[in-house]
């Protein structure tokens, strides 16, 4: 951010940023958790958690082009493949929560 904006605005700004990004998590239509908002009701997320969730979201296009394209839409081959090229996503598909759900390959 500049420099020449005092602090309490970039705090406020960051704030802001955060409750934006909380209140479009509920767009998202998990099994696990209808309204994944609800956790940060009374407390806001910290930044490693923000900033995760921006790094994530500027990959946002680039998934989408490798889906269409590579994967001609085909769910079950993407994230097979994303499950081997992410160690991490492939320790989420087998954790427990997921065992029993319909998001298992």
């Amino acid at each position: 951010m500049n420099d020449s904006i005092p602090i309490d605005e970039k705090k406020k700004r960051k704030e802001e940023e955060i409750k934006a990004i909380i209140s479009n998590m509920d767009t998202l239509k998990l099994r696990l958790n209808d309204k994944p908002s609800k956790r940060y009701e009374n407390r806001l997320p910290n930044n490693t958690y923000f900033m995760m969730y921006r790094h994530y979201q500027a990959r946002q296009p680039r998934f989408k082009e490798e889906f269409g394209e590579k994967f001609q839409g085909d769910l079950k081959s993407y994230i097979k493949y994303l499950a081997e090229k992410y160690p991490s996503f492939n320790q989420a598909l087998t954790q427990k929560e997921f065992s029993n759900s319909n998001y298992y390959l």
